[in-house]
């Protein structure tokens, strides 16, 4: 069999087809349930959601990059119910300055223009702990709950492809046993938490 399947398709020359990665990316966001998970494209494009992304973030996937960083980074919900917005608002800066210092990407640098625009007024941490720190901790106050988390990001590091070198997908998990008791009893899609 193994001698069949090397003939058939030689190991250095396999390359996905995009059907392959849609499959791996459909398992990940549904194997992941019922903890958030969104498939985000470079520079900031939310393509997917999983259910219970979709429940915590309702409509993501339909905003412009512009209107996210909004979202994300200036006043409103995000910003009333992420309870340490500061830590998490400078990973994002920091994140973003990354980008756009990696790609010089006209898009990405207008975006961490407008990110830092939103942020010059509010008081956020040291870039020095986030430059430390390999995951992001967002702790969300939700329905007079606090929901501690801990977000970190699946990329397709060794892709060939553009479009798929792009991609990664950001996970979302439960900090401690109350997020993971609130993330099972509202993995419900449609009921809006955010």
């Amino acid at each position: 069999m193994r001698r069949a399947c090397r003939r058939l398709i030689p190991p250095t020359t396999w390359e996905p087809r995009p059907e392959s990665v849609d499959r791996v990316l459909d398992k990940v966001l549904r194997g992941h349930e019922p903890y958030p998970a969104w498939v985000v494209r470079q520079p900031f494009t939310f393509v997917r959601a999983n259910a219970a992304a979709e429940t915590l973030f309702p409509g993501l996937t339909q905003l412009s990059p512009a209107q996210l960083i909004d979202v994300w980074f200036g006043p409103g919900p995000f910003r009333d119910q992420v309870v340490n917005w500061p830590e998490v608002v400078r990973a994002g800066l920091t994140a973003l300055r990354h980008a756009a210092a990696d790609t010089g990407d006209a898009e990405v640098i207008r975006l961490l223009q407008r990110a830092q625009a939103h942020t010059r007024d509010r008081l956020v941490m040291s870039e020095t702990y986030v430059e430390a720190s390999p995951v992001i901790c967002p702790v969300f106050g939700l329905g007079g709950q606090i929901v501690r988390t801990i977000s970190t990001v699946m990329r397709f590091e060794t892709a060939i492809e553009v479009t798929t070198s792009q991609l990664r997908i950001e996970l979302m998990f439960p900090a401690d046993d109350a997020a993971e008791a609130y993330f099972r009893a509202h993995g419900q899609p449609n009921r809006r938490q955010l």
